[in-house]
């Protein structure tokens, strides 16, 4: 999954990725979460964000392109 990708970019501030957003509604600390837990709660939402929709993470679109087509997306 690409979302790891998508939390340090250059040109962005740390922690203004939406991919932040996400993280932050779990509350996750690997340092104190077991990682059963980590899997069950965030990696799942993962797969829940997959949906087209307000919700949805844009890293799914541009890199799984389910129901997103960023080429044809230009014109659009």
């Amino acid at each position: 999954c690409w979302t790891a990708g998508q939390m340090y970019k250059w040109w962005q501030r740390p922690g203004e990725a939406q991919i932040w957003e996400h993280i932050d509604q779990f509350s996750i600390n690997a340092i104190v979460t077991p990682i059963e837990e980590i899997v069950d709660t965030f990696f799942n939402s993962i797969g829940e964000a997959w949906e087209v929709g307000p919700d949805r993470l844009k890293v799914c679109a541009l890199k799984c392109n389910k129901a997103f087509d960023p080429f044809a997306a230009q014109w659009q």
